[in-house]
């Protein structure tokens, strides 16, 4: 590799936009070099999509990356140019006679080193470059892998201030339910002072505990981002080194940075805390005279335990399979298929066709996209794998009433859809028409991993091979029961619901 890198030609030293040999050379995420003036133009014409894209093959990245001037690549095209810079014409000497070309002193000289330049002379010349190409290539690695850190550490940021945002009206939630509950007590304790003032201590202990369990929640969350934020600054600082020996000695002190220590996941239930004591206590308030005992035993068995649960993240095919439960076997629904897709191995396959079938007219058939649902809902919670071939598909989750006709129809176009769209060079996650690049390079195999869990409104994508790699997370409130969904948009493109 090094020795390819030190023999570029001049094409290779030549900006893809400007066609000239780049000035000031940078390097971006994906490999590709460009003049910096060059792509940064590029950049601010994108700066209000917010989505930056590498003009050679495509990839996009959020937020905009740091542009570094690489020294190898400049040195390079600096020893370029003098290759190519137009030489003195010859000047001859006066003195030549007829037929004989007279060499001025200057090209004498140039003759004269010349043939006493011997070939072990230029071997430590050589050796240099292809060290100064080696630390090139491992560099330009390194940066790729500290880009994918920073987004993995960027949505990790983003994920966990998304569960502080759904934390901070628990509080306030749990302290209304419980103050309304004691305010039903009051009542009781009018004609049963002593026994309500029982159930009353029960609900403000319960009240207190559950209330500290959710700030010292809070309080980790907010320290794990702020440590998340610092090593973010970290990265950030190191990926603009231009030294390479300063970089890669910087590098290699790192601890691991494609696996942060695990997220956490918080699972939220209904909003209902006391309410049962509030019920319980209204039903006994007219009968307690006549069954005094009976009742106050419901009373005291409704005081719940608030359901705010700390769970991690699934991280390996062990931890979906304790967290799915029964096994999820999924069928397309042919009233959903569009015009050009075939469906086979008992309606588990989509395939792309150019021939369209005669399917029957039916309301939720997709008309404007290639694109099917299965027939039947997902469960609260579960997991389940697709085999993708060829470009152009999506691994989705839908409502059934997703759009049906119109640009919007496709999934991840609009608010009821969730989807990773994939291709040879591309894998995004798409929600609401917002796009979220994910590198291909992340990608171990052509199965992708899909895992739902409705109540918590979590939604993981991974693709799978020996082991799972996290591709995308989702935290929401999905609102109503959600549809596993296919899209196949090239030709011969397929994807197909296989056995875990």
């Amino acid at each position: 590799m090094a020795l390819q890198i030190h023999q570029l030609g001049r094409d290779e030293l030549c900006c893809f936009i400007c066609k000239d040999l780049m000035k000031d050379p940078v390097t971006i995420a994906c490999g590709y070099s460009y003049c910096k003036s060059c792509i940064s133009r590029r950049w601010d014409g994108e700066k209000q999509a917010k989505i930056y894209s590498c003009p050679h093959c495509r990839q996009t990245f959020e937020p905009r990356p740091a542009l570094v001037i690489s020294t190898v690549l400049a040195n390079l095209v600096e020893e370029e140019k003098k290759k190519t810079e137009p030489q003195a014409g010859p000047s001859y000497h006066r003195d030549a006679g007829p037929g004989e070309v007279g060499c001025s002193p200057t090209r004498r000289k140039r003759k004269s080193l010349k043939s006493n330049l011997q070939p072990h002379d230029e071997v430590p010349f050589k050796k240099t470059k292809l060290i100064e190409a080696s630390k090139l290539h491992e560099m330009s690695e390194k940066q790729n892998e500290l880009a994918v850190s920073r987004q993995n550490i960027q949505q990790r940021i983003h994920y966990e201030e998304k569960i502080v945002e759904v934390l901070l009206p628990e509080v306030e939630a749990i302290n209304l339910s419980a103050d309304e509950a004691v305010r039903e007590c009051t009542e009781l304790v009018k004609l049963i002072e002593q026994r309500s003032s029982d159930v009353t201590q029960k609900i403000k202990s319960r009240q207190k505990y559950e209330v500290s369990r959710v700030k010292d929640i809070q309080e980790m969350l907010q320290k794990d981002i702020s440590d998340l934020r610092r090593k973010d600054t970290e990265l950030e600082k190191l990926s603009q080194t231009d030294d390479q020996i300063k970089f890669l000695q910087a590098y290699r002190s790192l601890s691991n940075l494609r696996d942060p220590e695990k997220p956490f996941r918080v699972k939220i239930g209904p909003v209902r805390y006391f309410k049962g004591v509030t019920a319980a206590v209204s039903e006994a308030r007219g009968k307690v005279l006549e069954s005094f005992d009976k009742e106050w035993m419901k009373i005291s068995e409704k005081v719940p335990e608030v359901y705010v649960k700390l769970l991690p993240d699934p991280q390996t095919k062990a931890d979906i399979s304790q967290y799915t439960g029964p096994k999820v076997l999924l069928k397309l629904d042919p009233n959903t298929a569009s015009m050009q897709i075939q469906l086979s191995e008992d309606n588990r396959k989509a395939t792309k066709v150019k021939k369209q079938h005669s399917y029957d007219p039916h309301v939720d058939r997709f008309m404007a996209r290639s694109q099917v649902l299965c027939g039947k809902g997902l469960t609260n919670r579960c997991y389940w794998e697709v085999e993708v071939s060829g470009f152009g598909v999506s691994v989705a989750v839908a409502y059934r009433d997703v759009p049906r006709t119109g640009q919007e129809s496709a999934f991840g176009d609009n608010d009821k859809s969730w989807a990773l769209e994939l291709s040879k060079t591309i894998c995004n996650f798409k929600h609401n028409g917002e796009k979220k690049a994910i590198p291909v390079s992340v990608l171990q195999s052509s199965r992708i991993g899909v895992f739902l869990d409705q109540k918590a409104g979590v939604l993981f994508f991974y693709s799978v091979s020996e082991t799972i790699t996290l591709l995308h997370r989702v935290h929401t409130t999905f609102k109503r029961p959600l549809y596993a969904g296919l899209g196949v948009h090239c030709y011969g493109a397929s994807a197909t619901f296989r056995d875990i």
